[in-house]
């Protein structure tokens, strides 16, 4: 087996932290690419701006999910 990658392919890092687009965030949440962005806005939901684009970590997702289970909602989230 061989590590060469075909044109196009993308490589994965596998120990790298899995970071989600606003769309795909939004899918995960089953919420509206909108509704996600104003949960950033009101710091219900961490993120961070990679150059001009802005990202969800998969921590930040699961941390929101727990919280609805529980209740609870913490601010504080910037980025």
């Amino acid at each position: 087996m061989t590590n060469i990658h075909q044109p196009g392919e993308r490589t994965v890092h596998h120990d790298a932290p899995r970071l989600y687009t606003i769309p795909e965030a939004a899918d995960v949440l089953r919420v509206s690419a909108w509704t996600l962005q104003r949960f950033i806005r009101e710091e219900k939901l961490g993120s961070i701006k990679i150059g001009k684009r802005r990202v969800v970590p998969a921590e930040d997702l699961e941390r929101y999910i727990a919280e609805q289970r529980t209740g609870r909602t913490r601010g504080g989230f910037h980025g």
